[in-house]
């Protein structure tokens, strides 16, 4: 079953979404909504806190634990919130399993970027970037 949120607009928070979460090299602890500019990140925490993983540009992982990027705590604990950096993703479609498996769950962003914060997310281990949006 496919799940699409949108978002559009500014940068604001969404709350209370009940959906499913990235890094660079390894987790950060990084400062509310600290992202590279032009990149997509996942935190551990709500509004952006706890650690981070981070993927430049509109870069694709199928699997969060192997490969160039990889999220140290991807697999053991649940996404609390994303960032889309302007610039970096039309949208950003995560999955629960490894190479785009599980279900899909896809967020459009404006603009200037997008920032959700999920009340109740299930493991993410692979995400996809798009310049055109979600699609059905």
């Amino acid at each position: 079953m496919r799940k699409i949120l949108t978002a559009l607009g500014t940068t604001g928070l969404m709350a209370g979404l009940m959906l499913g979460a990235p890094a660079q090299a390894q987790a950060v602890e990084a400062a509310a909504w600290e992202c590279p500019t032009k990149s997509v990140c996942f935190y551990t925490g709500a509004g952006g806190t706890g650690q981070r993983c981070a993927w430049p540009g509109a870069q694709n992982d199928p699997d969060w634990r192997s490969g160039d990027l990889k999220c140290s705590w991807a697999g053991s604990r649940p996404v609390g919130s994303l960032r889309v950096m302007p610039n970096a993703a039309g949208s950003v479609s995560h999955y629960p399993d490894a190479n785009y498996g599980g279900g899909r769950t896809c967020l459009t962003s404006g603009a200037a970027g997008l920032q959700v914060s999920f009340k109740s997310m299930p493991r993410v281990l692979s995400h996809k970037t798009s310049s055109s949006g979600c699609s059905v």
